[in-house]
């Protein structure tokens, strides 16, 4: 190809077609050439005829149609039908004026897809002649993304660098000795070096790394045009000395003859991307509340740590905390004070540990502390103060200031080879007998210990409620309580009394499994189980007047849904309320005064009745009766057992009696078995009595 010498005014532009093949070819036009094949941009170049004699590759991507399908039609066939006469009497103009009437970089046009669908296009075109011929060579670029993203850039460039400046990441050109030869837009402003300023400086004086040791780099090696990845967490060190995260690649340009004829980059600041990554990172293994260690995240730290503890014999220590009081934080005050409580006793409990040990939050109010290299006497020493760093500490909210406590298990990662799934299991079970002690208290685990075992049994028996009520074989009996002495005739009154089949056949008492349902959260289950189960039993007694008296849990009494669910069986079978008599134990409602009185109220004006059962075996029974509105007390039958021979339970039995009938309230004495006691029950005037030497529990069937 020959070039013109043309300059005078209004002269066509001209510029140089160059061949990858030609020998001695300088390296800049190699590059040119290796930019015709990848860039993503369509060339085409038209003769004065409008004939299309060069099209690049992009033009399949593109337009859909591959160059050779191109090479010998006429460039019309791209553009749409109305604008076709225009762009020819265009052409015409100029070939024979030479006077453009618009100009020829970035007009933005519309061509058309071999599918038929329009796209728009920023086109650029310059003219060369060569060998008395003319020829235009015209750069389309697709921007129909910037049309959707109504972005504006700048055109008109010469075609290589605007391919360039169409890539979002820095763009770095090298020579063969490993200089700068080029810098995109996107670069400068990276590197904080001007283009100018740039070329012909060593890559690594430009573009400088820092690896994730905090070393520089090494040079980038003359000839060695390999591709090449920035170092993990690279640094860039700019130009004014900051540093930004980068990623980047570098990899040669190769000739068609697959000869290196220089080096090309690409590299991006990543510092958004990485701040993402560690912010996800970080939720991940954080609790969002208090900011601790979650659970999933503490469970890898554990499964370390028993790892070293069997390879190394490292002696750590897990801590179980859980928190007594919460749930009056969170009644009282709301989810609010709760989450607040939370915030502020994590920040407490992480104040008193040290950098190597690790606390997190398992879920609810519980917590978790590794401490590391930490013996059993020092662990024992850190459940103590943390123990008292809660007890000591004041939570106020709104006002109100809250008391609380915490219970905690202790185990030695140094006994014995327990599994993560083992671990977490024995300080759970250790922080339960905590809590068992009367909470506010640590136990440490120890092989056999015997309150573990205790724990353990509780356990089973969980499970044996929860298979017998799916299995029903959990059944009722009743025991009656009779009229003493010759008082006025009254309905007749049985007591209802659960028991369990063993799966072997066998009657198991319910002191052997209420005590673990009581501990585990079942007792609503069971006592609306009961409940159920007796009122379908009144829908089809043969008997309408007899009163059922029915135990009730102190987990129902504080169930702030017992009364409505109550009310509404009732209602749902038409129950006569009057037949039903809910029994709660002295211990149960003096501990839940203010639920048990609210329980007491509402379903009274229902009809239903109340008794407090094994009354006198509080320090407080005379002061509490008072305020709980109860038809019936039942006299303890520590008192009663043995009333013929100790004069002070009788003493008490008569006194508690009298103050009953005072208040206007019938009494049943417990644990009658024999005749004497019934006569000395009817001397001294006590209204109904229940035991053994009446009569024995019987099956409902």
């Amino acid at each position: 190809m020959l070039k013109s010498d043309m300059t005078k005014p209004g002269a066509p532009e001209i510029v140089p077609l160059v061949s990858a093949t030609t020998p001695g070819l300088p390296a800049g036009d190699v590059l040119h050439a290796a930019l015709w094949e990848t860039t993503t941009d369509v060339v085409l170049i038209i003769d004065a005829e409008s004939t299309i004699v060069h099209a690049n590759p992009r033009c399949a991507s593109v337009l859909g149609y591959t160059p050779e399908t191109l090479v010998g039609r006429n460039i019309s066939m791209l553009i749409p039908r109305a604008l076709r006469d225009s762009f020819a009497e265009g052409m015409r103009r100029y070939l024979r004026t030479r006077q453009r009437t618009m100009d020829w970089n970035a007009v933005e046009m519309v061509a058309l897809h071999k599918d038929g669908h329009e796209l728009p296009m920023e086109v650029s075109a310059t003219e060369v002649i060569t060998g008395g011929r003319h020829l235009f060579v015209g750069f389309l670029r697709d921007i129909s993304l910037r049309k959707q993203h109504e972005a504006q850039s700048q055109a008109g460039r010469e075609w290589a660098e605007a391919t360039l400046r169409s890539i979002a990441d820095a763009v770095v050109t090298l020579d063969l000795e490993g200089r700068i030869a080029s810098l995109s837009v996107v670069a400068e402003h990276l590197t904080g070096w001007k283009a100018a300023d740039a070329v012909g400086r060593p890559f690594e004086e430009v573009v400088r790394l820092r690896g994730e040791d905090g070393q520089l780099v090494p040079p980038f090696p003359a000839g060695g045009h390999l591709a090449y990845d920035f170092p993990r967490h690279a640094m860039l060190v700019r130009r004014d000395q900051h540093e930004v995260p980068v990623e980047g690649t570098l990899a040669p340009i190769m000739t068609r003859e697959r000869q290196v004829a220089g080096t090309v980059g690409a590299f991006r600041n990543v510092a958004h991307a990485r701040r993402m990554t560690a912010e996800l990172s970080y939720q991940a293994s954080h609790d969002g509340l208090t900011g601790l260690v979650n659970r999933k995240a503490f469970e890898r730290l554990l499964e370390a740590a028993v790892a070293r503890a069997r390879e190394l014999g490292d002696s750590d220590a897990l801590l179980y905390l859980d928190l007594d009081q919460f749930k009056v934080v969170n009644d009282i005050g709301g989810h609010v004070a709760g989450d607040a409580l939370l915030q502020q006793l994590a920040s407490l409990l992480k104040a008193r540990l040290r950098d190597s040990d690790h606390i997190a939050r398992l879920g609810g109010d519980e917590f978790g502390v590794l401490l590391h290299n930490c013996d059993a006497d020092a662990a024992v020493q850190v459940a103590e103060s943390l123990r008292k760093t809660v007890a000591d500490f004041n939570f106020v909210w709104e006002t109100k200031v809250y008391s609380i406590g915490v219970s905690i298990g202790v185990v030695h990662l140094g006994q014995g080879r327990l599994t993560l799934g083992e671990l977490l299991a024995r300080a759970d079970e250790a922080c339960y007998v905590a809590k068992s002690k009367g909470r506010n208290a640590y136990h440490v685990f120890t092989p056999g210990d015997q309150l573990l075992a205790l724990h353990h049994n509780e356990m089973e028996w969980t499970t044996e409620i929860r298979a017998a009520l799916a299995e029903d074989r959990l059944f009722l009996c009743s025991q009656d309580i009779v009229r003493v002495g010759s008082g006025a005739p009254a309905p007749r009154h049985v007591e209802v009394l659960l028991r369990m089949r063993g799966r072997d056949g066998q009657t198991i008492a319910p002191m052997a499994f209420l005590p673990a349902a009581e501990r585990y959260g079942l007792m609503i289950t069971i006592d609306r189980w009961v409940i159920a189960r007796v009122l379908e039993h009144l829908t089809s007694s043969e008997d309408p007047d007899t009163i059922y008296s029915i135990n009730l849990s102190g987990s129902s009494v504080a169930d702030p849904t017992f009364s409505a669910y109550a009310g509404a069986v009732l209602s749902a079978l038409g129950v006569d309320a009057r037949r039903i008599c809910f029994e709660l134990a002295e211990t149960t409602a003096v501990a839940n005064l203010t639920d048990a009185s609210r329980v007491m109220r509402e379903l009274k004006q229902r009809g239903v009745r109340f008794a407090l059962d094994d009354f006198g075996s509080g320090m407080s029974s005379f002061t509490y009766l008072r305020q709980l509105p109860v038809d019936y007390v039942k006299i303890d039958g520590s008192f009663v057992r043995d009333i013929a021979i100790e004069r002070v339970d009788r003493a008490m039995v008569e006194s508690i009696n009298h103050l009953a009938h005072v208040m206007g309230i019938a009494t049943v004495a417990e644990w009658v078995d024999n005749h004497q006691t019934l006569e000395i029950l009817a001397a001294i005037g006590v209204d109904y009595a229940q035991g053994f030497g009446i009569s024995r529990p019987q099956p409902f069937e």
